[in-house]
């Protein structure tokens, strides 16, 4: 399921659809430990060649999965 989540959240970044990444992007994160999502990120800044100005997509995936990995546990209902 985690595979198919990257697979699904790729294919919307690269093609435009934001409105179905985000919620999409934000669930995986709350429901997995997104250590990838940066990774992918950087690809896809790559793609559309962000680095020749500012990549903010990696910086904004970099920080939310940091954020999300300090504040899961206030989040969460139970322990995992």
């Amino acid at each position: 399921m985690r595979l198919i989540s990257l697979i699904f959240i790729t294919g919307a970044v690269l093609t435009g659809f934001w409105w179905c990444a985000l919620p999409a992007y934000f669930t995986h994160l709350y429901v997995y430990r997104a250590f990838e999502i940066p990774i992918i990120a950087l690809l896809v800044d790559a793609y559309f060649g962000a680095f020749y100005t500012f990549p903010y997509l990696s910086v904004v995936a970099l920080v939310s999965v940091v954020l999300f990995e300090i504040f899961k546990p206030r989040l969460l209902f139970y322990e995992v």
